[in-house]
This record gives structure tokens, C-alpha cells and sequence, in this order.
């Protein structure tokens, strides 16, 4: 099995005396191969967006500190971060495989044609890039999450919606509604995406999307461009006069490098951001 160092078995959850057999035959070493060999052999390249962003908000740079985030962040070797997106790949493979049980259960009960599968996640993880991993930040990486249905004859296979902004915490249950033929009675805030699957026009869609969490907030707007800003610790502070923003084109940059809310060719940009936001 891989050595973690002393200090890192502190911090580190897959490098504890508890940690779970799954985990520690996943990095077991092959015979005769050493951590370096290993490394270079099986473990995935650092991301394109492996390193932090200048300027970035001061909450992510100081997102608990004191556990396995922030100290990872902080002392985690290049090789140490291939080791961990090797961990994940294999873990999003295991979990793959019990998607695929659930998928041939429903087809040898015959259930297929009457049954909607919906896969969905809370939060993804930032898998070493911008030198992080797990959650906490609000990167594309931990954001940015799969909602795929899938309903044999109803809902149209390998079709890919990348135009509107959907949030699944707000959209799954008018959704499972809809599909189950239950009106809605107004009150949930969210939009059902069935008629997207039916390659229905849908001209009543949200323009912008809020995402937050105890530390931060973004707002996506006019498709691409996505402003974040650290939640005020005094109450009643206005967002629009925080020192510390982010801004970034996602069409242009995907990997969140360049942040542009120093750039003054992006004021116009910046000002709609913190206009939308501070009105949610």
C-alpha cells in the first residue's frame, strides 16, 4: 500500500488507521512496483487548472484550514494529488458499477418502459484542481453537476441540453411531478425539465442561477458568464461594495484561470453581476 507520511495521516481521511479495506486495496501497490513507478504509470496528469487563480476570494483561501482541505491544499506534493484523482477515478468506477446493477435489475424485471431513472448529485468534487479537493468552493468542478434522466421510449437517448441553467435542487421535484402527472400547485419554486427532454420550445426559463454556500455566493448569467463574491460576515453589508470578487467566462475559459474582475475591459460584465446578485 501507498506510505503517507506521519503528518498527513492526521489530515488525511484515506490515510488514517481506520480507514475503510475498500480504500486501502484500491492503493495497494502492485508487487514490485514502487510509489513513484506507480505514480507514473497509472495516476492521471494534473488538470490543466491545477493551479490558483490570482485574486481568488479569501474564503476559499482560507476554507478550513485547519482539516484535510485546507492542509492538503497547502502541503499536498504534485504526486500526491495524481494519487488522489487516481483514488477518485476508481471510486466513480465502483460507483458506476452499482448504477449498472440498478440498470439490469429494471431490465430483467421488464420494468424499463414504466420506470423514470434519474441520476443526480448533491456536489461533485474539485479533483486537484485549483490545488483542491473534495467540496467547499464553488469552481465548475464541485458545482457543476450531472441531472440525466432516463426513460426507455419516452425520453430520447444521448441528448445533451448545455443551453439552459438548471439547478436540481429546485428543479427534480416539479420534474418528478410532471412525469407522474401531478399539477403543480405553485408553490414550488422550481421549473420541471420534461418538456426539454421532448424537444419542447420553452421560452418561460430563468436567465440567471444562484448557487451559494456558507461562505460564498455566485450568480451565472447571460449563459456564460459566472460573478461570485464572499458572504459578508456583518449582516447588512452590501455585496456591491465587497473588495473581493471573482469573474469569469466560462465559454472562453472552462478551467476558471483568468479571473476578470480586476480587468477593466470587463466592468460592464462585473457591474450586471453584482446588480443581479445583490437583488437575490
Amino acid at each position: 500500500m501507498i506510505d503517507w507520511t506521519s503528518a498527513e495521516k492526521k489530515k488525511n481521511p484515506y490515510a488514517n488507521s481506520k480507514v475503510n479495506q475498500f480504500i486501502k486495496d484500491i492503493l495497494k501497490l502492485p508487487k514490485g512496483m514502487n510509489r513513484d513507478e506507480f505514480i507514473e504509470k497509472f495516476c492521471p496528469p494534473l488538470p490543466d487548472n491545477f493551479e490558483i487563480p490570482k485574486n481568488e476570494l479569501p474564503s476559499y483561501t482560507t476554507i478550513k484550514a485547519n482539516n484535510y482541505i485546507g492542509w492538503s491544499r497547502k502541503n499536498y506534493t504534485e504526486k500526491d494529488w495524481r494519487i488522489y484523482m487516481y483514488l477518485y477515478a476508481r471510486l466513480t468506477e465502483h460507483v458506476d458499477a452499482q448504477i449498472g446493477k440498478i440498470l439490469d435489475g429494471l431490465n430483467e424485471a421488464g420494468l424499463e418502459e414504466n420506470t423514470l431513472v434519474v441520476f443526480t448529485s448533491d456536489h461533485g468534487d474539485q479533483n486537484a484542481s485549483h490545488r483542491t479537493g473534495l467540496k467547499g468552493f464553488l469552481y465548475e468542478e464541485s458545482i457543476n453537476i450531472p441531472f440525466i434522466l432516463k426513460w426507455k421510449n419516452i425520453i430520447q437517448e444521448n441528448k445533451i441540453d448545455s443551453t439552459h441553467l438548471i439547478s436540481n435542487g429546485l428543479d427534480l421535484l416539479p420534474t418528478l411531478c410532471d412525469f407522474a402527472g401531478i399539477k403543480n400547485n405553485q408553490k414550488l419554486k422550481g421549473l420541471s425539465i420534461k418538456p426539454l427532454t421532448a424537444s419542447v420550445k420553452t421560452t418561460n426559463w430563468r436567465n440567471n442561477l444562484l448557487v451559494e454556500n456558507n461562505s460564498a455566493r455566485l450568480i451565472l448569467f447571460d449563459k456564460t458568464w459566472k460573478y461570485s463574491v464572499d458572504i459578508p460576515k456583518e449582516k447588512n453589508n452590501d455585496l456591491k461594495l465587497s473588495k473581493h470578487e471573482m469573474l469569469f467566462n466560462l465559454e472562453n475559459d472552462k478551467g476558471e484561470k483568468n479571473n476578470l474582475a480586476l480587468d477593466n475591459n470587463y466592468s460592464v460584465k462585473l457591474k450586471i453581476g453584482r446588480e443581479i446578485l445583490s437583488k437575490k
